[in-house]
């Protein structure tokens, strides 16, 4: 999600980077969060073309940050 991207914009400029950790079993929980959840293709991940980080969070992130907060407050 939106942690992938930024760090891979970051590692996209460090000139002695070399391997990107990345966890595949977390997909399902991350992917509603953000509009772009990048994942390797051929053991590679690419940087997103779009502005800024290329990558955004949804409303349904909104919605569960607005839903845990409440739970919080409830002391549920």
């Amino acid at each position: 999600g939106l942690a992938t991207t930024c760090s891979l914009h970051l590692e996209a400029v460090l000139p002695n980077f070399i391997i990107h950790e990345h966890h595949t079993r977390l997909r399902s929980l991350t992917a509603p969060v953000t509009t772009e959840n990048p994942q390797p293709v051929n053991g590679c991940l690419s940087l997103p073309d779009k502005p800024g980080l290329g990558n955004e969070i949804t409303g349904y992130a909104y919605e569960l940050a607005r839903a845990a907060k409440l739970l919080t407050e409830l002391k549920l």
